[in-house]
């Protein structure tokens, strides 16, 4: 049974109650039998059985004697309320925050009760006008362990009466909270003064090795079991490591902030592992799982989640690993995805930080990964390939290739959420699947930069090319996507300007060893400090420009044309011959954008020893600095 001690007035007070008969107000009367805040036969305006319907913006709000539950997340939107009243035993549950014009008044009767995420992350109450609060708050702790001196503010307004600070038990189901209020002059805040694990195993480190296996680094001593509760929330953090041999297997973990778990072998996971801001979850090897794959469980996190280690990580039965505050950074080994979900949320990344890396899957039936929107999946680092080989992968956020080459293999879908759709950009390399039409938006570069599409390359009607100009140099100036075999190049075009070019100006902005369609606009519009500025979309060569209203095709896009490369397909020695080069660079390029070879010519004829090149299908790119021209032809080598 909760024990709760009902707090005293302050002082006394005088104000008017919210009048029953002022149709400016919403009653809750509970007539559809529910507690459901967003039912309309629960409310009457002005308590006129007549007149049913949810509170509106602006409206009164009273509710006496009623449990009722705001979901924030569901079909009625948080809006701007006027006056929220709750007397005579009402309780109100928010998972949605309130603001109001007016006044919160909650009497020595009533309850609001507030579910806590994290130290920042709960619902509140903030009024314009004064806050007149006798009552009782119930904090209920979400997958999250506070820790003593913690302090939660749930109203911001001007005090107009405030409970005393009498301390009061906040029950909870794997601890118990000692919580007082506290009165300032912005709102009201609860601060935790003590906590009691009452059904859970805390962690203490008294063992002082920082291993799970330890009975004496637990309160009570002993081992969690696989119904244990572990809450390892110690101020200031530690460092917790599970054993590589074996499995660890518990009911459920909350992790605490400043500390961290190292999951070093197979988990048995029976409901969840909550990872708090500012904690760190670090998966070095095993699989973390459950015994029914018919409940789902998993891995909610709120803070870092890193996969270390050369080890194979595998999630099954199930197993989801969801990140919301936080990204994960998956620095070494391979990821499967037996049967589970990983998704990404709000601003957060899926950071691959090296090469050689593959999320995919050995088995199941179950393989997805998920960009929400205003996420990324980014590969970081590497000059190599990381790969993403899944059944299922959505990306309705942005994937990002920032170095070396990020492969899909088998599924990518493009999502469509309200104005939000799938972009795809970087200064590294991106291969798409085979067959892959892109109908999302493609943004090369990182301000600006090169990105280049390893194989073919083919966009729909409804795909956006986002093109930044801040000056006239690929790559450092304006962004450009090169791709290594064939383009059919479909959708619109949309450009930022960083400057406002000269009448003449051409911007190569793709290229391609073949563009077999280019079904662009003719023009584009794009402004500059509130100057228009058009350009022709002019296909020539492989390649898409961007015109100024001037500009002709300088010789130069046809002189290097010109050049001789012979014999193709080549065995041995690779010959380059032209009247025209005189100094620059080339490169050979494989079918995953890795440069083979490289090096700087200062002469009209080179001889490139291909020997040691394995045998397939090459890019050559030779580039001249006096011409200021660059051209690309594809090479098969047959060793």
């Amino acid at each position: 049974m909760k024990r709760i001690l009902l707090f005293t007035m302050c002082f006394t007070f005088t104000f008017a109650t919210l009048n029953a008969q002022d149709y400016n107000q919403v009653i809750f009367t509970g007539d559809a039998g529910t507690d459901a805040w967003e039912d309309p036969e629960n409310w009457r305006r002005g308590g006129d059985p007549s007149l049913p319907g949810v509170p509106e913006e602006g409206d009164d709000i009273l509710i006496e004697g009623f449990s009722v539950y705001f979901n924030g997340l569901g079909s009625i939107p948080q809006q701007d309320y006027g006056n929220l009243e709750l007397r005579f035993g009402a309780r109100l549950f928010t998972q949605g925050d309130f603001h109001l014009y007016g006044d919160f008044i909650v009497d020595a009767s009533s309850t609001f009760e507030v579910v806590v995420q994290d130290i920042d992350l709960f619902n509140k109450v903030t009024c314009e006008g004064n806050f007149y609060f006798n009552g009782t708050v119930n904090l209920l702790f979400s997958g999250y362990a506070p820790q003593i001196g913690d302090a939660f503010q749930v109203v911001e307004g001007n005090q107009g009466s405030c409970p005393s600070p009498t301390s009061y038990l906040n029950p909870s189901f794997d601890f118990d909270t000692i919580l007082t209020a506290q009165c300032d002059f912005d709102g009201l805040y609860y601060e935790v003064l003590d906590i009691n694990y009452t059904t859970s195993i805390a962690w203490d480190g008294e063992g002082n090795d920082g291993m799970w296996s330890n009975p004496a680094n637990w309160d009570p001593n002993g081992i969690p079991e696989a119904d244990s509760r572990v809450v390892i929330n110690l101020p200031g953090g530690d460092f917790v490591s599970t054993n590589g041999a074996g499995i660890t297997a518990v009911a459920n973990v909350i992790l605490g902030a400043d500390s961290t778990l190292e999951i070093n072998g197979d988990f048995l996971l029976d409901k969840y592992i909550y990872v708090k801001k500012g904690a760190t979850l670090s998966w070095t090897d095993g699989k973390i799982y459950s015994n029914d794959p018919n409940d789902q469980s998993g891995i909610n996190s709120y803070g870092n989640v890193n996969l270390d280690g050369p080890g194979t990580k595998e999630l099954d039965t199930n197993m989801y690993l969801w990140t919301f505050f936080d990204d994960i950074n998956h620095n070494q080994g391979n990821l499967n995805i037996n049967n589970g979900t990983v998704r990404v949320f709000n601003f957060n990344s899926y950071n691959i930080n090296g090469d050689n890396i593959t999320i995919g899957y050995n088995s199941g039936t179950l393989h997805e990964l998920t960009v929400s929107v205003i996420s990324a999946l980014k590969k970081t680092t590497g000059s190599g390939t990381s790969s993403v080989n899944l059944t299922t992968f959505i990306n309705y956020g942005d994937v990002i290739s920032e170095s070396g080459t990020l492969a899909f293999n088998e599924d990518l879908t493009t999502g469509e959420y309200l104005d939000w759709i799938g972009s795809y950009g970087g200064s590294g390399s991106i291969q798409f699947p085979s067959n892959f039409v892109l109908d999302g938006v493609v943004a090369p570069g990182s301000s600006p930069g090169i990105l280049t599409v390893v194989g073919d390359f083919v966009t729909s009607t409804s795909a956006t090319f986002e093109i930044e100009i801040d000056g006239p140099n690929a790559g450092t100036q304006y962004d450009q996507i090169s791709v290594t075999n064939n383009a059919g190049l479909e959708g619109e075009i949309e450009v930022t300007l960083g400057y406002l070019p000269a009448n003449d100006a051409s911007f190569e902005i793709i290229k391609s060893n073949e563009i077999y369609n280019c079904s662009l606009p003719s023009t584009v519009t794009a402004t500059y400090n509130g100057t228009p500025y058009t350009f022709d979309v002019v296909c020539h060569n492989n390649s898409v420009y961007l015109n100024g209203p001037n500009a002709v095709l300088s010789n130069t896009e046809n002189i290097l044309e010109d050049i001789a490369i012979y014999p193709n397909p080549v065995s041995s020695v690779l010959n380059i011959k032209s009247n025209l080069i005189s100094k620059g660079n080339w490169q050979l390029i494989n079918q995953l954008g890795q440069v083979v070879k490289a090096s700087t010519f200062e002469s009209n004829e080179l001889r490139i020893n291909v020997k040691e090149v394995p045998t397939g299908v090459y890019l050559f790119k030779i580039e001249d600095d006096n011409l200021n021209a660059t051209t690309t032809k594809r090479i098969v080598v047959s060793n």
